[in-house]
């Protein structure tokens, strides 16, 4: 994918809701597998139960550009956005540090989504570092 500017990503806004068509990627470095993958497979809930995280939006970058800003051997993980809106979630574009295609995810409440962070846990897809 060709390097983009914000004015060329007309279909998500800054600051405007993700489309729930849209995939997300999880980027998880070396140093948390043992509380993401405890059975060295799937991601667990901790992945998804923090009341704030970060994502990349799939259609705005490439899984080598993502992997670029990470440590070697850090694993994609990569959910579909109507999952998480569905269990209560909002995903949001919000360009950080130059990187057009970042994504806050937010699960409102204030109260840590234990029961939504096991159900996106078990909807996501693990990818492998390119």
């Amino acid at each position: 994918m060709a390097e983009t500017t914000d004015d060329a990503v007309p279909h998500i806004g800054e600051g405007q809701p993700v489309p729930g068509a849209e995939w997300l990627i999880v980027v998880i470095p070396p140093d948390h597998f043992a509380v993401a993958f405890p059975d060295l497979r799937n991601p667990s809930s901790a992945v998804f139960r923090h009341e704030l995280f970060s994502a990349d939006i799939e259609s705005l970058t490439t899984h080598l550009k993502i992997s670029a800003r990470w440590p070697p051997k850090s694993v994609l993980v990569r959910f579909k956005c109507q999952d998480a809106l569905e269990l209560g979630y909002t995903v949001t574009r919000e360009t950080e540090h130059g990187n057009i295609a970042h994504a806050n995810v937010r699960f409102p409440g204030g109260s840590k989504p234990r029961a939504s962070a096991k159900k996106l846990a078990e909807e996501s897809i693990v990818i492998f570092p390119p």
